[in-house]
C-alpha cells in the first residue's frame, strides 16, 4: 500500500512539475511573440538636441572676424513602418544657426531649417534596442539676419541628408531615440539689393534625443 501511494504522489509531483515548465515556456514564447508582433504602423516622433551650422568664412562675401556655429535643433515627424527592417518618414528639422560677427560693424546670423523626408532602414539587436540608418533630402531654407542693420533674405534649396541613430523600445508602442543627422552644403541663386548671386548654404549637423509613439494597427 506504502509503495502504491509514494507512486501516486511522484507520478502527480511529476505531472504538476511538466505542466509548469509548460506553462513557464508557453510565457516566454507570448511574450516574445508579442515583441515582435505586427511592428507596422503610423508613429510620430519628436526630438531635441544641440545643432552644428558648418559655416566658414568663404561662405561670407565678407570675411567675419569670428563664427559661432552650434547652438539649440529640433526637429519633428511622423512616418510609417511597414515591418521590423524598414519606414518611411517626413518632418521639419532645424539645425540651429551661426552667428558671424564683424566686430563694431555688427553680425550676420544664418538659421538653417526645412521641411524633410527619408527612408529608414532598422537593425533588430534584441526586442529592446534597435540600430537605424536614414537616407533622403532635406528642403534646406536659410535664413539671414543683419545687426544692427535690419537686412533679411530668405532662400532655399533641396540637400541630401543623412543620419544613423538608436532606439530603446520602452513597449510595443513608445521607443526612446538618438541620432546623428547631417545634411550636405548646398547653395542658390538670389538677388540681394539689386545685386544677383549664388548664396552657399553650409552644412547642418544636429545630435538629437527624443521619444516616438507608434499607432497599433
Amino acid at each position: 500500500m506504502k509503495k502504491l501511494v509514494v507512486s501516486i504522489v511522484s507520478a502527480a509531483a511529476l505531472a504538476t512539475s511538466g505542466m509548469a515548465a509548460a506553462g513557464g515556456s508557453t510565457v516566454a514564447y507570448d511574450h516574445h511573440s508579442d515583441s515582435n508582433s505586427n511592428p507596422a504602423g503610423i508613429y510620430v516622433a519628436g526630438d531635441l538636441g544641440y545643432g552644428t551650422v558648418n559655416a566658414v568664412n568663404s561662405d561670407y562675401p565678407v570675411q567675419p572676424t569670428s563664427i559661432k556655429t552650434g547652438g539649440f535643433a529640433w526637429d519633428a515627424n511622423a512616418g510609417y513602418q511597414f515591418n521590423r527592417y524598414l519606414a518611411i518618414e517626413a518632418g521639419y528639422i532645424s539645425f540651429g544657426q551661426a552667428k558671424a560677427n564683424y566686430g563694431t560693424t555688427g553680425t550676420l546670423t544664418s538659421a538653417l531649417a526645412g521641411f524633410d523626408a527619408d527612408v529608414k532602414g532598422i537593425l533588430p539587436i534584441s526586442n529592446q534596442f534597435d540600430l537605424f540608418a536614414k537616407a533622403g533630402a532635406v528642403d534646406m531654407h536659410e535664413s539671414l539676419s543683419g545687426e544692427p542693420q535690419a537686412n533679411k533674405a530668405n532662400g532655399s534649396a533641396w540637400t541630401p541628408m543623412f543620419g544613423l541613430g538608436t532606439s530603446y523600445n520602452v513597449n510595443h508602442n513608445v521607443a526612446l531615440n538618438l541620432q546623428d543627422i547631417y545634411a550636405l552644403k548646398t547653395s542658390y541663386s538670389k538677388t540681394i539689393n539689386g545685386v544677383s548671386g549664388t548664396v552657399h548654404v553650409p552644412a547642418g549637423n544636429a545630435v538629437l534625443a527624443g521619444v516616438s509613439y507608434k499607432f497599433s494597427l
